[in-house]
């Protein structure tokens, strides 16, 4: 006959062995539901002015042609930039206290840039397009179809047709950040597809740091220094103009 005072110590061991086990995964349940909430809250309290958005952005010639590149867009204090990494090239800008803006165009392969002074650039949008991609007039004209949380954030949907063109736009309000544009033309369709969200200030305050360790040359100073291999070979490649728009397609051309 077994011994009911085994079973019992059997049965006994195995309740505190099973309550353990519980509660062994209700901490790890907890703390993982911890750092989630941790990180929801970061999200939630994000500053719109330390970002840095990273974009797939393509370009469909409805022809089987689709090109593509990465663009990260940052913010940081008074200055904006806008990576191009395909071409890598950064456009820096940044806004004065008189209110003028300014563009310097790094070649982060070369570690060197092109500095524009305000009355050198060629394209005059507003500090506020530049800042969140789309014209805000643009969007102004924009009928919202819809806003809904997700997460801790709100995002607004809006559509505007305006004859054969359609435009998409899924707008983050809380950061005045383009989460989703696509742009219909009977001959094209482009898109920016948010991909990454940062806003770690120090992260994105260590990569502006880096910037302002190239060496710069003024645009008025170019032309006496034809003979600076970096500057003839951006002369060559077109790059030493009057600035266009700071904003390219993915195909490589100016993004109007």
């Amino acid at each position: 006959m077994i011994n009911k005072t085994i079973i019992n110590k059997s049965i006994i061991n195995k309740s505190i062995i099973n309550k353990d086990a519980i509660n062994k995964s209700m901490i790890i349940l907890l703390l993982m539901m911890s750092a989630y909430s941790q990180k929801s809250m970061a999200q939630c309290h994000s500053n719109k002015n330390e970002l840095s958005a990273q974009y797939q952005v393509s370009n469909d010639n409805l022809q089987g042609k689709i090109a593509r590149q990465q663009v990260t867009l940052l913010r940081h204090k008074n200055d904006i930039v806008y990576q191009y990494h395909n071409q890598e090239m950064s456009e820096y800008w940044h806004q004065q206290k008189n209110g003028l803006i300014t563009l310097t165009r790094y070649f982060d392969h070369d570690k060197q840039g092109i500095a524009y002074q305000a009355g050198e650039i060629k394209s005059k949008q507003s500090w506020q397009q530049i800042n969140e991609l789309i014209s805000p007039t643009l969007r102004e004209k924009m009928q919202l179809l819809s806003s809904r949380e997700n997460a801790c954030q709100v995002e607004q949907k809006f559509q505007l047709i305006d004859g054969k063109n359609e435009i998409l736009l899924t707008w983050m309000p809380q950061l005045n950040l383009v989460k989703h544009l696509t742009i219909i033309t009977p001959t094209q369709i482009k898109q920016w597809q948010l991909l990454e969200l940062t806003t770690s200030s120090e992260k994105i305050a260590e990569q502006f740091m880096q910037w302002q360790h190239y060496k710069t040359t003024d645009y008025a100073d170019v032309g006496d220094n034809e003979d600076d291999p970096f500057l003839a070979k951006m002369i060559n490649l077109g790059f030493v103009e009057h600035a266009a728009s700071g904003f390219y397609r993915a195909d490589g051309g100016v993004f109007k």
